[in-house]
């Protein structure tokens, strides 16, 4: 918080807000329910508080900066949207990849990870644009895209 200007005593009000807090599964199979045991919370932001989204966006503040050179990041509340523009084909493919590739990185070193059934990839293209089918490459996983045009 301090790097950001929070200091004093709004710095400890808000670590006594997110410090010691605890959390517990509860399952609900058939109406009969199951606790795991408390567990104390590590990393992460109390989710449905009404600061959490604050907390969420300070704690992602700095993901556009890996990715704006090729990109455009736009951040709002929990959702990312980021916009690569690029008329040559081949690069476009290339810079979807490179950002890919950036934002897992630092996904992973920000103790995040990418939700994969909630990625979406949307392309506009012209009609004169044959070829667009596309594959984006992670580790060992492998996005295709494939576009059908008229």
């Amino acid at each position: 918080m301090e790097f950001y200007g929070i200091s004093g005593e709004a710095n400890k009000l808000i670590q006594s807000y997110l410090n010691n807090r605890y959390q517990r599964v509860v399952l609900n199979n058939n109406s009969v329910k199951y606790f795991s045991k408390w567990e104390p919370v590590k990393h992460g932001v109390p989710q449905g508080s009404i600061l959490g989204l604050l907390f969420f966006l300070l704690y992602i503040i700095d993901l556009p900066t890996f990715i704006a050179d090729i990109s455009k990041p736009i951040l709002f509340a929990d959702k990312t949207r980021i916009i690569i523009t690029n008329f040559n084909l081949s690069e476009f493919k290339k810079n979807i990849n490179n950002v890919f590739i950036r934002q897992n990185k630092w996904f992973k070193s920000n103790l995040l990870s990418l939700y994969f059934d909630k990625t979406h990839f949307l392309q506009f293209i012209t009609k004169n644009n044959q070829e667009n089918d596309m594959q984006i490459h992670y580790e060992l996983i492998i996005l295709i895209i494939l576009n059908f045009s008229d």
